[in-house]
């Protein structure tokens, strides 16, 4: 029985920490769309399973921090 208790609340804490975790992204996102750091595709969805690319992670970083110089480096994914 102390056997399934514990399995049980080690569940539970996990279930709490990956509930905290969405919250805390879903914050982040809205922040993020609201900051307009990010913004949803053209036919009005958001993505967030979709990966992005390194342009786009520059875009958001850049944005983020300010950064405004460019640069005159040549990638072969963007």
């Amino acid at each position: 029985m102390v056997y399934i208790l514990v399995h049980f609340y080690n569940f539970v804490e996990s279930v709490q920490m990956m509930i905290s975790l969405y919250l805390y992204l879903k914050n982040q996102i809205k922040n993020f769309l609201q900051k307009g750091y990010i913004q949803g595709y053209g036919d009005g969805t958001f993505r967030p399973d979709k990966n992005i690319t390194r342009a786009e992670f520059i875009t958001i970083i850049n944005m983020a921090f300010g950064f405004t110089e460019k640069g005159s480096e040549e990638f072969n994914d963007v």
